[in-house]
């Protein structure tokens, strides 16, 4: 946003001083003319004229050039920033997008981890499960009573063979 504002700024300085030049250019020539019409002995003071016109022109010229190729600078620099910012922000979510599935898949191992141990557990409400570790695949859970927060049981579980083995 920043460098907007400074490329638009650079572009209507640009213009403002075209319109001067051209302005300028236009009226001296006017002039010029008008010289050479009335009087032939001002005819050197118009070529003088006419020279530092030139010399004005050619500076304007230099100058607009300098100006133009900072302009296109400034813009390769926005588009490169650009660039570079919506790289960043694909890669950002690109892996977000991959931590999210990972998350998902790990949270959806986790519940039929659990499920698995619920179901070799047998229904009981005077005990709840927790997953200590994790270890690639393998699971290690935990069946703990409420009432003192006991570990009663451990178990391992492999989620690739969905087995259930006491600890």
């Amino acid at each position: 946003m920043k460098y907007k504002k400074i490329l638009i700024f650079l572009i209507l300085c640009l213009l403002i001083v075209s319109a001067t030049l051209i302005a300028y250019i236009y009226l001296s020539k006017a002039n010029l003319n008008e010289y050479k019409e009335n009087d032939e002995n001002k005819v050197n003071q118009n070529t003088n004229i006419a020279e530092n016109h030139i010399v004005a022109q050619n500076l304007s010229n230099i100058n607009n050039t300098i100006v133009q190729e900072n302009i296109v600078e400034n813009i390769n620099v926005q588009e490169n920033d650009d660039k570079k910012e919506k790289n960043e922000n694909q890669e950002k979510s690109h892996i977000e997008e991959q931590s999210s599935e990972k998350e998902e898949i790990t949270q959806d191992n986790e519940q039929i981890a659990l499920k698995l141990v619920k179901d070799e557990w047998g229904e009981d409400d005077s005990v709840y499960y927790t997953v200590d570790r994790q270890v690639e695949n393998i699971y290690y859970i935990s069946v703990r009573g409420k009432a003192n927060t006991q570990s009663l049981m451990e178990y391992e579980v492999d989620i690739e063979k969905k087995t259930v083995e006491m600890k």
